[in-house]
């Protein structure tokens, strides 16, 4: 064999021994590092924005369904199982499980968004932002579109979650509209705050229009008129808004 030819080859092989070695001690390095869960974050990235749960709830919440990381290596730690376990409760949104190189475990949480409340004559839920039943519990304390009447379950989720949004989109109803009635048939009346007349919807057929009608009336309802003498303001009727006594 020529020498240049031996060269290379004894170059090669030793590159490549090298290469395992350090790949073996940077392999059993990870191997090696598996310390101990000394402490649990819990992080909940919108609390600036509603405070319906602490990191003292969601801690509390991990430890009683039993996955509890302190003191455990973290090689032993079920982040999945942990990570679902903080998505099923009842107010979370999202949820991500990660550890740290410390050790730490770390929860992230985003909170459920209430959009509108329903109340029947047998039970009483929120319709969040991702248009999903959600439990009406003693933390949640927000003031949102309140839904009243003859309503399902389906019907807040889609038709009455889209008029609300409506109605939080556009500041001149907003300020004004303070509940959804829903009468027999899906009649839909408009409950506004103080003694100012109910808007009678009808359908909820276009409703845009009918509003943008309300908002022209009241706009231009000259003051002798007393608007809060009417009772009603009855625009499902085409082109037209009828005031009820």
């Amino acid at each position: 064999m020529k020498p240049i030819v031996r060269n290379i080859l004894l170059g090669t092989l030793t590159a490549l021994v090298a290469g395992g070695v350090i790949a073996c001690m940077i392999w059993l390095g990870i191997r090696k590092h598996d310390p101990i869960c000394k402490q649990l974050t819990i992080r909940i990235t919108d609390l600036d924005e509603r405070e319906y749960l602490t990191a003292q709830d969601i801690e509390g919440y991990i430890l009683h369904a039993g996955f509890n990381p302190k003191n455990k290596p973290v090689s032993e730690v079920d982040l999945q199982t942990t990570e679902n376990t903080v998505r099923n409760h009842p107010l979370v949104r999202k949820a991500e499980c990660y550890t740290t190189w410390q050790g730490d475990v770390v929860v992230v949480l985003t909170q459920r968004i209430p959009i509108l409340r329903v109340l029947t004559a047998t039970e009483s839920y929120f319709i969040d932002s991702d248009r999903t039943r959600m439990p009406i519990l003693p933390s949640v304390k927000t003031s949102v579109m309140l839904v009243q009447g003859r309503v399902g379950e389906r019907m807040a989720q889609e038709e009455l979650f889209d008029l609300t949004m409506w109605i939080n989109k556009h500041p001149f109803f907003q300020q004004r509209i303070q509940s959804i009635i829903v009468e027999e048939g899906k009649q839909i009346v408009l409950q506004q705050k103080g003694d100012a007349p109910r808007i009678r919807l009808g359908a909820l057929d276009g409703y845009r229009t009918k509003l943008k009608k309300v908002r022209t009336f009241i706009e231009h309802t000259p003051e002798e008129m007393n608007l809060p003498q009417y009772k009603e303001l009855d625009v499902q009727y085409d082109n037209q808004v009828v005031g009820r006594k």
